[in-house]
């Protein structure tokens, strides 16, 4: 990301460089990273529930409501008779979203060459989706928290081997 390096022995020190989604120039201000988004999808499913003591409640809602062995409380029902219901007419709903996410890295095929004091090596690319702090957003899902990120997504390996000058010099003929 054109930051400058410090000397380290004969070459430069090695610092972490990350392309994000906001500033996905690289070297020499090239667009090294795309991120397309595509596939929206978004399913409901009723969550069904009844406020009847024989009638049918989801197994989601008993894992909140005390009563039930679902949430551990069915002492509650068993030693006090008590049991939480949901009233009938309260729509609830499972809401499943779906995004297809795309990242390419140097989405051009562009040759980028390093520091010419650059050792040669090997060298890790790795791509990720960092934590997501929803309590930013402006809509109902602000309440969530934060939505954990993906941090294995891909990791190659570069090989740094020669440099600008030895590419120069097979085209000069040096």
């Amino acid at each position: 990301q054109n930051q400058i390096l410090s000397k380290s022995g004969k070459g430069y020190e090695r610092r972490i460089a990350a392309l994000t989604a906001k500033d996905p120039t690289g070297v020499d201000g090239v667009k090294m990273l795309s991120i397309e988004k595509s596939g929206y999808k978004r399913d409901f499913e009723e969550i069904k529930h009844s406020q009847d003591s024989g009638g049918f409640t989801h197994e989601y809602l008993k894992e909140i409501l005390e009563g039930y062995d679902e949430s551990g409380t069915i002492g509650s029902k068993n030693n006090y008779k008590y049991r939480e219901y949901i009233k009938d007419g309260q729509d609830l709903y499972k809401i499943i979203e779906k995004t297809t996410v795309t990242i390419r890295v140097n989405p051009e095929n562009l040759k980028v060459y390093t520091n010419i004091d650059m050792p040669d090596g090997k060298y890790r690319v790795a791509a990720w989706i960092g934590d997501i702090a929803l309590s930013d957003s402006t809509n109902a899902y602000k309440g969530l928290g934060t939505l954990k990120g993906i941090y294995n997504l891909d990791v190659i390996e570069v090989t740094v081997n020669g440099t600008l000058y030895d590419d120069q010099n097979a085209v000069i003929g040096n």
